[in-house]
């Protein structure tokens, strides 16, 4: 009896439930009770289960292939565009526009020039009223603005050898004009500096003047016929000779160090860069090539993606897109700088002679050049 009475005392103070182990209070191993499941600490968030087809996103359950908010991924919006099958669509922020071309985008909204109405004006960036800068001007195309106030715009004529360049302080109430003798597609700027590619069939050059005083005009780089696309970056300049056997050329923004980038292209048009990296609209051979700023040998630029009749072209150091200016089923499409296979990813179709093309951190916003033509933007991919 005694025996069995101490075996007994023993599994009774045992703090780990076996009948051996005799360890002291501070030995003890410590149970938490169970919570029940409908139970949960003040704050801590309530759990979630999806339904299936659907995603959690912020606390909440999306279907991730129709939500604006959370399109394709979470946190992915479309700034006012719907979300179909996982991809946000364009939205139209101005139409009836007679033949919108150039295309900047500024600290304050979006500057367009109307080639047909003979007038360049500002669209908010998120769509609205459509507001006259200048009307002070006949066949404007190319386009630049500076980044940051005071805002100033300059662009360029496509009238042959009456052509002007025009540069003003926004609000353009006393725009200055200066003759230039050649169509001026391109326009770029780089403090305190404004270029330009005059261009003809049978002469050009890089042009360019300061911003604050535009009255006298230098030359940068001379004998460039069909001078076509121009970037400035640090102090170079790089720009395109439009024909079948194209180059890119680059030169310091004073002029000096001519030399050629890449050679042996079938109508280079519009460029971009990312401050290393040349990227090249090439309309002939229907291509968006890249080349290091530092120059390619023939052949050794490498082709990103096919494209179909490509205008203009940008960067956000991400990712490229291009205008693939068709005037009926025109596109949108981008790739990521490192390449892609085939004709790139699509962002938008069904669009009428897409034209220029510009990104911010936001979204991409284009042109549809057609004379009744539109400014449209969509999400960044």
């Amino acid at each position: 009896m005694t025996l069995a009475l101490a075996l007994v005392a023993c599994a009774c103070t045992s703090p780990s439930g076996s009948s051996g182990d005799l360890g002291g209070a501070d030995d003890r191993e410590v149970r938490q009770p169970r919570r029940r499941l409908d139970e949960r600490p003040a704050g801590e968030p309530e759990e979630v289960a999806c339904e299936s087809g659907t995603s959690l996103c912020g606390g909440a359950c999306v279907d991730l292939a129709t939500d604006p908010d959370h399109c394709g991924r979470c946190g992915h919006g479309c700034l006012g565009g719907a979300c179909v099958e996982g991809k946000c669509q364009p939205v139209t922020l101005a139409s009836g526009l007679g033949g919108p071309q150039g295309l900047a985008i500024g600290p304050d909204g979006l500057y367009v020039t109307l080639l047909h109405e003979n007038r360049v004006v500002r669209i908010p960036k998120g769509g609205g009223e459509v507001e006259t800068i200048s009307s002070s001007t006949t066949s404007p195309w190319g386009i630049a603005v500076t980044p940051d106030a005071p805002t100033r715009l300059v662009w360029g004529e496509t009238r042959g050898a009456a052509s002007n360049v025009v540069t003003c302080e926004v609000p353009c109430d006393d725009p200055k004009k200066v003759a230039v003798g050649a169509d001026v597609w391109h326009v770029a700027i780089g403090r305190p500096f404004a270029y330009w590619a005059a261009s003809s069939q049978s002469a050009g050059s890089i042009q360019r003047c300061r911003l604050d005083d535009c009255s006298m005009v230098f030359d940068v780089v001379e004998n460039q016929p069909r001078a076509h696309g121009l970037v400035v970056s640090g102090g170079s300049i790089a720009f395109g000779v439009r024909s079948s056997q194209g180059v890119v050329r680059r030169a310091s923004t004073s002029g000096a160090g001519l030399t050629d980038l890449v050679s042996g292209l079938d109508a280079p048009k519009g460029l971009a860069t990312d401050g290393t990296t040349l990227f090249v609209a090439v309309g002939g051979s229907r291509v968006i090539a890249r080349c290091p700023l530092t120059g390619c040998a023939p052949g050794e630029q490498s082709t990103i993606a096919l494209a179909n009749n490509p205008h203009t072209v940008a960067t956000d150091g991400v990712n490229v897109y291009w205008t693939n200016g068709l005037a009926e089923g025109g596109s949108i499409h981008w790739c990521p700088v490192e390449g892609c296979s085939g004709s790139g990813r699509v962002l938008a179709t069904g669009q009428k002679n897409p034209y220029s093309i510009a990104v911010d951190d936001e979204a991409v916003y284009w042109t549809n050049a057609a004379p009744d033509g539109q400014v449209m933007r969509i999400a960044r991919p």
